[in-house]
């Protein structure tokens, strides 16, 4: 949290968003395990789409995708950076949408909020579009050095309770991206700074 450019005030409450957030939910014990391309409950043929989340599938009947939180209709799921969880962030997302995106002979996608997506391909276009106008804004914004939490208020606007979080971890995810693309590095730190900023190179 300091890392981002978050006062030490907000980090304690964020922290204990973060807390709350994670104990609603507790382990569960594993049914059964599968693989990539393995049938599922003799009709469910499994697609492993990290990026979202590591162990993130969906999972194919037919002409008809449940695609889970990978692909939705309307929004773009949030994604976190892979430093944080492992195959998470941007560059296993998109891996995963091309996986989705060859699929030949798929009528109807359901994900797991909103909508049906009756044209999967051309949803995928527009959340990859989407991203891609995120990174435009961003590269705008980094002509000179900011942090994740200067550029999370920029992009997302303002945002309560454990959006921020969300926010940040968007905005963590979209950074990463551009880092390896070369795209923006780190800028060189103060004395003293433990604040990270992002600058195009």
């Amino acid at each position: 949290m300091r890392g981002v450019g978050i006062s030490p005030e907000r980090q304690g409450q964020h922290l204990e968003t973060y807390q709350v957030m994670k104990r609603l939910f507790r382990t569960t014990a594993v049914d059964f395990t599968f693989e990539e391309g393995s049938i599922v409950e003799g009709a469910f043929e499994a697609i492993h789409v990290p990026g979202h989340c590591s162990g993130q599938v969906c999972l194919r009947l037919g002409d008809v995708l449940l695609s889970a939180d990978h692909v939705l209709a309307g929004i773009s799921p949030h994604l976190s950076p892979e430093q944080i969880t492992p195959w998470t962030g941007v560059g296993h997302y998109f891996e995963s949408l091309r996986k989705i995106e060859r699929l030949e002979g798929l009528r109807l996608g359901l994900g797991g909020h909103k909508g049906p997506i009756e044209d999967l391909r051309g949803r995928i276009a527009e959340i990859r579009r989407l991203h891609e106008q995120r990174h435009a804004e961003i590269l705008a914004l980094c002509t000179e050095p900011r942090t994740i939490a200067e550029l999370s208020r920029e992009v997302f606007g303002k945002v309560r309770t454990h959006h921020v979080l969300l926010a940040l971890l968007e905005t963590g995810a979209q950074l990463e991206y551009l880092d390896t693309r070369g795209d923006l590095v780190p800028a060189e730190p103060g004395e003293n700074e433990p604040v990270v900023r992002w600058v195009r190179p």
